[in-house]
């Protein structure tokens, strides 16, 4: 899950903001007017204005699926060191029941870290001198990485020193 983005471009940083801000306000108004939809809910896309950064979340059943294949890592990095609790007021990480159900709370903390959330897709010719190493080419000319709701909140949460170059690190 290693990946950056350099980029000269500062309609590139705006872009995932905007994104970014789309999917906090999404999450907000599930968990306070609570979730509609059900099996035929339409996945609601979190994309910048001009649709350039467009970021998806991933299903619940997928992550789960996710997250069980790593259980065998959370059991052997999990020590009071290693367990530590993310706390973050604007954007609490999602509560997956099913994931307490398999390891407890501090495995569903631990996914919201570890298991990828959410896929982001720059549009690949969208901006000039960008590069998104650590990523693959969707079919639809898009790059694509895999993020967890950590590193979203990291991005969201950083004071970039300069617009030119941003890295997130995981």
């Amino acid at each position: 899950m290693d990946f950056s983005i350099i980029s000269s471009d500062e309609k590139l940083l705006g872009s995932l903001a905007e994104a970014i801000f789309s999917c906090v306000i999404q999450d907000a108004s599930k968990n306070h007017l609570g979730a509609t939809g059900g099996l035929f809910h339409k996945q609601q896309l979190n994309c910048s204005i001009d649709s350039s950064v467009c970021i998806h979340k991933i299903s619940e059943a997928e992550i789960v699926r996710s997250a069980k294949r790593c259980l065998e890592s959370f059991h052997l990095m999990k020590s009071p060191q290693n367990a530590r609790k993310i706390k973050n007021g604007w954007w609490p990480a999602p509560n997956y029941e099913s994931l307490v159900k398999i390891g407890g709370h501090e495995f569903a903390l631990w996914a919201n870290e570890y298991v990828p959330t959410y896929k982001l897709q720059i549009k690949a010719k969208a901006f000039e001198n960008t590069y998104l190493e650590g990523r693959h080419e969707s079919e639809s000319n898009r790059w694509e990485v895999l993020l967890t709701h950590s590193q979203l909140v990291h991005y969201y949460s950083l004071s970039f020193p300069s617009l030119n170059t941003f890295i997130f690190w995981k």
